[in-house]
C-alpha cells in the first residue's frame, strides 16, 4: 500500500478560483514580470513581516546571490552554512566564487548548532548563512552574537520559513 505524501489537489481546491482569477488577469494584461500583482505582494509581505520594503525576485537563489554580491563576498571568502541547506543556498555561495563551509545540525531540530559555527570561523570567513527550514528558525540570538563578536555578516535564507520568528522577531 502506498501512502500519499500530501494531497495537493485537495489543498489547491481551496484557492483554485482565486488563483485562476489572478492568472487570468496577468495573462490578459500581459504583466508577466513586475506589474500590479507583484507590487501588491511586495507591499503585503513587507507589512506582514514588519518591514518598510520588500523586493520580489525570480527566486530565493537570486535573492541570496544578490545579498552576497551587495556584501562584496566573493573569491577567496568563506561562508558558513549548515550541512542540510537546500542546494540553491549553497550554489548562491559558489556563484559569487566563495567557498561554503558546512557545519552540522542538531539531529533533533535540524537547526544549525551555534557552537560549531564558532569552530568553523577562519580568517577567510565573511558571513554566516543560516537556513531556516520546515517553518522553523535557527537560534538567531546566538548566531547574531557570534557574527557580531567576529565581525561577520549574517545572510538568512528564509525561503522555507516565510513567517517564522525567533524571540518575537520575523526571520530575515
Amino acid at each position: 500500500m502506498t501512502v500519499p505524501f500530501i494531497d495537493l489537489k485537495k489543498e489547491a481546491a481551496h484557492i483554485k478560483f482565486d488563483y485562476l482569477q489572478v492568472v487570468s488577469d496577468v495573462v490578459d494584461k500581459g504583466y508577466f514580470m513586475l506589474g500590479e500583482h507583484v507590487q501588491m505582494f511586495e507591499q503585503k509581505f513587507a507589512q506582514r513581516v514588519g518591514m518598510k520594503y520588500c523586493v520580489g525576485l525570480s527566486s530565493g537563489a537570486d535573492a541570496l546571490y544578490l545579498a552576497l554580491r551587495v556584501l562584496d563576498i566573493g573569491t577567496g571568502d568563506e561562508v558558513i552554512i549548515q550541512g542540510n541547506a537546500y542546494n540553491a543556498s549553497v550554489t548562491s555561495i559558489l556563484r559569487v566564487g566563495a567557498t561554503p563551509v558546512f557545519v552540522d545540525v542538531d539531529v533533533q531540530t535540524a537547526r544549525l548548532i551555534p557552537e560549531l559555527v564558532k569552530d568553523a570561523i577562519s580568517s577567510r570567513t565573511k558571513a554566516i548563512m543560516p537556513v531556516h527550514l520546515y517553518g522553523q528558525s535557527n537560534n538567531m540570538a546566538a548566531i547574531s552574537l557570534i557574527a557580531s563578536e567576529h565581525g561577520l555578516k549574517v545572510i538568512e535564507d528564509c525561503a522555507q520559513a516565510h513567517d517564522a520568528s525567533w524571540d518575537g522577531q520575523h526571520v530575515g
